[in-house]
């Protein structure tokens, strides 16, 4: 037989592999611990680009055909989230704050926004061209509040965005959140 060198070879490794594969199920157990093993693990820049080349070459997945699409509004939240007027309205609500809103840690401290910047830029028809005339509204004191790492968006813990997930966080979800998490830690 032929010895096999390079691609050809990892082409007959990975058949054979896949070959006696077949059939098999993960239990849940099994699939828990694997989604344990990669959490937060990020992917190789090689797998990114990979992922990416195959989604465009494919032409699923990206722009107006991704399920997520919402208009073109990321270029917006660039804007929105990096100028001066955030910045601004982050340091009134430290100044504000001080603490954490939930526990009243002073460490590792971040700025939630009570009604998210999605609901806000739908609701008011904001764009590109307009947003800084709704700085009072993207931009309202009122409309933050102070948490550490810990309730807001730590991974590991029952972080409110773990809990009530990452998008569309209300107001009342917050205030839900904040009477579960201070009647849990004082039974």
């Amino acid at each position: 037989m032929i010895e096999l060198y390079g691609e050809e070879k990892a082409t007959q490794i990975k058949n054979k592999l896949s070959n006696s594969l077949k059939g098999y199920i993960h239990t849940k157990e099994r699939n828990k611990k694997i989604s344990e093993s990669k959490k937060g693990k990020k992917r190789p820049q090689w797998v990114i680009d990979k992922l990416r080349n195959t989604m465009l070459k494919n032409g699923f997945g990206i722009g107006k055909k991704n399920n997520n699409w919402k208009g073109g509004i990321t270029d917006l939240f660039y804007l929105i989230t990096e100028s001066r007027f955030n910045d601004a309205w982050k340091y009134k609500i430290k100044k504000r704050d001080k603490v954490c809103a939930i526990c009243g840690s002073k460490k590792r401290l971040q700025v939630h926004h009570l009604r998210n910047l999605a609901t806000l830029i739908i609701e008011n028809k904001i764009n590109k061209d307009n947003w800084r005339d709704f700085r009072n509204v993207l931009f309202d004191i009122n409309n933050g509040v102070l948490l550490c790492y810990d309730h807001h968006n730590n991974p590991y813990t029952d972080s409110l965005h773990q809990v009530k997930g990452r998008k569309k966080t209300t107001k009342e979800d917050f205030y839900v959140y904040k009477y579960e998490i201070q009647n849990k830690c004082s039974v």
